[in-house]
C-alpha cells in the first residue's frame, strides 16, 4: 500500500490534536485536496526542498497490525480518505495513494 498522511501531533497543542484532525478532514470533505491540507496543516515536517506532501507512506501487508493508522490503510480503497487515527503520538488522516494486490497463495 501507499499512503499519504495529515499527523497533528499532540506535543504541538496538548488535547487538541484530535480537535484540530476533525477539522480538517471537514475542509477535506468540503473539497481541499488532501495535499493542499498536508502541506498547510501537517505537523510531521518536510524533507529538505521537498513539500510536506511529497512524502508518502509505504506499508507492506506485514506490517498492517502493527499500528492503527496501518489497519486504516488496509481498510481504504485507493483514493479515499480515513476517519481520524488515534496514535502514539496525537491523531492523523490518511489517504490511500495505491495498492497492490498480493499475489496468489501458490506464487513462488
Amino acid at each position: 500500500f501507499t499512503a499519504k498522511r495529515i499527523v497533528f501531533l499532540d506535543s504541538k497543542e496538548p488535547g487538541k490534536s484530535e480537535e484540530r484532525a476533525k477539522k480538517v478532514l471537514a475542509e477535506v470533505r468540503g473539497g481541499l485536496s488532501f495535499d493542499d491540507a498536508i502541506n498547510k496543516y501537517s505537523d510531521e515536517p518536510a524533507e529538505p526542498n521537498k513539500k510536506k506532501s511529497d512524502k508518502t507512506a509505504l506499508v507492506s501487508g506485514a506490517q498492517i497490525a502493527f499500528t492503527a493508522e496501518n489497519k486504516a490503510i488496509a481498510a481504504l480503497k485507493v483514493g479515499d480518505v480515513s476517519e481520524p487515527v488515534k496514535n502514539f503520538d496525537g491523531y492523523s488522516i490518511v489517504k490511500l495513494i495505491s495498492s497492490t494486490p498480493k499475489p496468489p497463495k501458490d506464487f513462488d
